[in-house]
Formats: C-alpha cells, structure tokens, sequence
C-alpha cells in the first residue's frame, strides 16, 4: 500500500504487533492435525508482508493461551498475495492539501481502507489479485502436503481479504448481481440511452471475464477447506452492492463459515441476513464460555458472531478493524472449532 513520508501512525503496522518470536510449540507438518492460512486485506506492495507475518504472530501468541502445548497440532501460516503495485509518491503527496498532523494520520487511515478497494473493484488488478492468491494458497499447500502433511485446511481472512477468498473459492462472478443495483432511467434523448444499454453490454463482457478468472481460481486449489474463519468481513455490503438479496447468498459447500466481527469494527457486516430470508440473531462471543456446550446441537446454520462489547475498545474508527488479532474470545473460539 501506498505510504506517505508523514508523522507516525500506530493505527496499521504497529498494531499488527511484532515480529517478534512467540515461542509457538509448531508440530511437524506430518503430527499437525489443521492448518490455517492467515490471510489480511493489504498487501499490494512487498513492503506489507510484514503485517501478514506480525498478524500471524498475533494469532499464535492468542492461541498458546488456549493450548500451551499445542496439543490441538494447529499449524499458521501467512500467505503473502503481494502484487508490488505502486503508485507515485510525487504525485500523492502534490495533490495533498496542507494540513494538520492529527489530519494527516486520519488522511492515512482513510488511504488505508480506500486504496485496497479501489484497486479490487479495477477489472485488471482484481483479476491480478485473485491470480496471486490462488498461486500463494497452492505454493502454500505443496509445501505442507511435500513435508507429509494430511490434516484439515482452514483459511482466516481480515477485510478486504475475506471478499477475495469468497471470489476465489466459490468461482463467483463479481459484477453480476441477481437484481441489480441500478437500473437507468429513460431519456429523452435516443443516443445517451444507446451509450447506458453499450455501457450495460461492456460491464456484462467484463463480467463474464472476471467470473471466469475467478472460476479457474476455484479449480485450482488442490485441497478442501474445513472451515472460513472471516474477521471484520465487508463481504455483506459488496454482496448487497452486487444485487445480493435476502436468501439468495451462496457460501461454499461443505465449508463452515464463521463471519466474526466486533460492533465497533465500522468495515464489518452480517452474512445471515443475505443467506436467509429469515436471519437469526449473532451468536456473541465472550471469554471463558465453552461454545459447544451453550450450543450442544452445533451451530447448524448460525454464520454470524459478534465479539463481546468489553473485549475491544473504541479507540479509533478502524483500530478495532485490526484488533481481533488480539482477542482472546476469538482464540477461544478458534481452538474450539479446530480441536472439535
């Protein structure tokens, strides 16, 4: 992602924690019972691996706390989807207003959230995008499966990240909605309704593009996927943007999905209420509470969970977008999903 030479911001890198070493008991990939492929929404420059590696980090000092000794075998790995698109210092920082230092971080934090999407919703870089991480997720899995391992696949996805491992996984096709979103009105003049029904046939060519590019990613994965752990997860507002309604959202089959988010996280959005047409409410999630025995039947088709208000504080518009790395509700509720 793109950065500016400005004060000091702890509201991204920082925040991911360090790379410093946690001491995690990592089994032998021929011992390990389950993999999770950590997965966040940056990484457009290689400058960012770092936050897929500290975020990781994070994730495995999170889990000791459940399972000091890994018994539960659980394998993190980052995967890094980095592309290297750069844009130009120079020509950011001349359209820059003057401002203070406290705008300029808010000016960051917005870059932040803005760029990423900008990027994906571009025809050339979503199809760069869903290309890079398929490829990282199948290096990722020749390595593991080359040293003996046979244990299940689970994928955490933070963001950005969780919409392109629905795209890649399930081969959808981005631009097409089911009812769309805009329909144009009629005008009186015969030639601009002509260019609204040429511009209606382009986005339909560009569809049936980024739809194939993302169903040759699917076929692609050489393993399944046990289980979508998808942290502070958009994919409800692009699904709705989409044309998306109520019931008519398809997840993958034979895949548990998990939409976890915390009511403070302003880039987060339900699933359920897109799955059915009659939506239960979130599950919440809250420390030293063992999930399966609250609900012994399982979760049948609950996809939404909500972290506990007193888990996180409201501290910054999109610091807790980037804090559930951190809690200790969600390693709970992890290491009960992936030891049962």
């Amino acid at each position: 992602m793109y950065r500016f030479n400005g004060p000091s911001d702890k509201s991204s890198s920082d925040l991911y924690g360090t790379d410093e070493d946690v001491n995690y008991n990592e089994p032998d990939p021929k011992e390990a019972k389950h993999v999770v492929f950590v997965i966040i929404g940056k990484g457009r420059t290689p400058e960012e691996e770092e936050l897929q590696a500290k975020a990781t980090n994070q994730i495995k000092k999170a889990f000791k706390i459940q399972d000091p000794d890994n018994s539960s075998k659980v394998i993190f790995m980052p995967i890094n989807w980095t592309l290297g698109l750069n844009l130009s210092q120079e020509t950011m920082e001349s359209i820059k207003p003057s401002c203070s230092l406290d705008m300029q971080r808010m000016r960051r934090n917005f870059e932040d959230a803005l760029f990423d999407v900008v990027f994906y919703v571009a025809p050339i870089f979503f199809a760069e995008i869903q290309l890079s991480l398929t490829e990282e997720l199948s290096k990722a899995w020749k390595t593991l499966s080359d040293k003996g391992f046979q244990g299940k696949v689970s994928l955490m996805a933070n963001g950005l990240a969780s919409v392109m491992v629905y795209d890649t996984i399930t081969g959808n096709d981005p631009p097409k909605a089911v009812n769309p979103v805009y329909i144009p009105r009629s005008y009186d003049s015969g030639e601009v309704n002509e260019l609204f029904q040429e511009l209606g046939e382009a986005r339909g060519s560009v569809g049936d593009v980024k739809g194939r590019i993302s169903s040759f990613c699917a076929k692609n994965l050489d393993f399944s996927i046990a289980n979508i752990f998808l942290l502070g997860s958009p994919i409800g507002m692009f699904m709705a943007m989409r044309g998306i309604r109520a019931g008519e959202l398809k997840l993958p089959y034979n895949t548990k999905v998990f939409n976890i988010y915390d009511q403070s996280d302003i880039f987060a959005y339900r699933l359920d209420p897109l799955i059915s047409q009659e939506p239960t409410e979130a599950i919440t999630l809250r420390q030293n509470t063992d999930f399966f025995e609250s609900y012994p039947q399982g979760f049948d088709n609950r996809r939404d969970f909500v972290i506990d208000a007193p888990s996180f504080k409201f501290i910054g518009p999109t610091k807790p977008h980037i804090a559930y790395w951190k809690s200790e509700a969600l390693s709970q509720f992890l290491h009960t999903v992936l030891r049962n």
